[in-house]
């Protein structure tokens, strides 16, 4: 799949794939901005990311939103730990078109933060929060992460909390907008049924404005945890939800396909992972068991997650250690290694069947520097893993002398 890219005049670095298919543009502009450069303010990027689209230079929030829908075009914002970004998806015939790329650059490059909205979305992440802390999933995952990361920047829930929310004012989001949402910070992904012209012009429009400004600081990752660390969240429920795991890897390890194979046998696949055939059908210790990687600019973490019934819970997390621990000693079968292999490269073309599926992938290649041809050489870096390969990459890069584990459930 051939992705094209160039940067603009502001140092925004745009890229951008052809798709024919049909009549359609996807847009998504992302910014290294998300809660890890909060700094002291958690929260500070998850609101200064919502705030956008609740309104721009002479334009209301409900202006905003009434323009997008009288063009049949859909605007978001996400806003996660590595990034802040937008999205638009538009039909290309020019009426429709130039209307909705001339609304959303104007949202995106000229946002106003108005006290009233900003008042109601203040609101809504705190009614976002406290549901959250009703979920034992949420709940479990916002404790693995501050549990794992500690003091670091990845600890803290990216929608901050109730008092960091409260005292946010209007002054702190435009100076955050001011420093992270510049050029030398912005990558722009283009996927549709535009050309090559088209697209450089398109891409001017939307992010030419924005100054060129600096890119995000580089913060310093995190260490190991020392030993083992073991958490109990006490929460009302017939069965606990157990998070396993430690800091993990980046994309750019040398490692990542050995231990993106080694995952998928180990707990990624659904149905026939080591995780699923030992704990689920043979001893039906939970209702659902995976595991996996999740790589970011810095060293995102490698988890296993379960749900298991209370009474077998501390035989489920010690069978889980077991097997992974077994997995790191020995590593993958042939048979299992083929059969990962099959799995992965069989599935590789559906993830990249829709523009939006190509849209989120080409965000990550350009957000995390992964290779334009990484589409074109998935097949061969898969397939050219071997069981030795396996073996080594999950004995250097996980220690089971170091994991955190994060039980949510009834207390005994």
């Amino acid at each position: 799949m051939p992705i094209q890219h160039w940067d603009l005049n502001n140092k925004t670095h745009v890229f951008f794939v052809r798709r024919t298919e049909l009549p359609m543009l996807d847009v998504e502009l992302v910014f290294d901005a998300g809660s890890a450069q909060d700094g002291h303010e958690n929260g500070l990027s998850f609101v200064t990311n919502a705030m956008i689209g609740e309104g721009a230079k002479n334009i209301s929030s409900d202006q905003i939103a009434k323009n997008f829908e009288n063009v049949g075009a859909q605007f978001f914002v996400f806003a996660n730990r590595d990034m802040a970004g937008m999205t638009l998806r538009t039909l290309i015939d020019p009426k429709y078109l130039n209307a909705a790329l001339e609304n959303f650059s104007t949202v995106i490059s000229m946002p106003t933060f108005p006290e009233r909205e900003l008042d109601r979305v203040k609101q809504q992440i705190i009614a976002a929060i406290k549901s959250q802390a009703q979920n034992p999933k949420t709940l479990a995952a916002n404790q693995f992460y501050q549990s794992l990361y500690q003091d670091n920047f990845y600890a803290h829930n990216p929608l901050g909390n109730n008092a960091s929310i409260v005292s946010l004012k209007q002054a702190q989001l435009i100076d955050f907008y001011k420093r992270y949402y510049v050029g030398a910070n912005a990558n722009l992904v283009l996927v549709g049924d535009i050309t090559e012209t088209q697209a450089k012009k398109i891409a001017k429009e939307i992010a030419g404005n924005f100054p060129s400004g600096n890119d995000a600081p580089q913060l310093s990752p995190a260490d190991d945890l020392k030993k083992s660390l073991s958490v109990t969240v006490n929460y009302p429920a017939s069965q606990s939800t157990v998070l396993i795991g430690q800091v993990g890897i980046t994309r750019n390890n040398p490692d990542y396909f050995s231990l993106m194979v080694g995952n998928a046998i180990f707990g990624g696949l659904p149905m026939s992972s080591i995780l699923y055939s030992e704990v689920r059908e043979k001893r039906g210790f939970a209702y659902a068991v995976d595991s996996g990687f999740d790589p970011l600019k810095y060293r995102g973490p490698f988890m296993i997650e379960l749900q298991t019934k209370l009474s077998t819970a501390s035989e489920a997390n010690a069978l889980v250690t077991q097997l992974l621990k077994h997995f790191i000693e020995n590593g993958p079968t042939e048979a299992q290694l083929e059969g990962a292999k099959k799995n992965l490269l069989g599935s590789f073309p559906l993830s990249l069947s829709s523009n939006d599926s190509i849209l989120k992938a080409v965000t990550n290649i350009a957000f995390y520097h992964r290779p334009l041809n990484y589409f074109d050489t998935y097949q061969a870096n898969v397939s050219a893993v071997t069981q030795d390969e396996v073996k080594k990459a999950f004995q250097k890069n996980i220690d089971v002398n170091k994991l955190v584990t994060v039980v949510v459930g009834q207390a005994h």
